[in-house]
């Protein structure tokens, strides 16, 4: 997924009135944990 792709995905999200966590970030950009 691009991070437009991402960043829109949230948006849609937002106005839906659900909230994005930051797990469902990760997953949706496939970000290692690191720290």
């Amino acid at each position: 997924m691009s991070v437009l792709e991402f960043i829109k995905e949230c948006q849609e999200k937002v106005f839906a009135g659900t909230h994005i966590s930051a797990e469902d970030a990760k997953k949706l950009l496939n970000i290692p944990d690191e720290n």
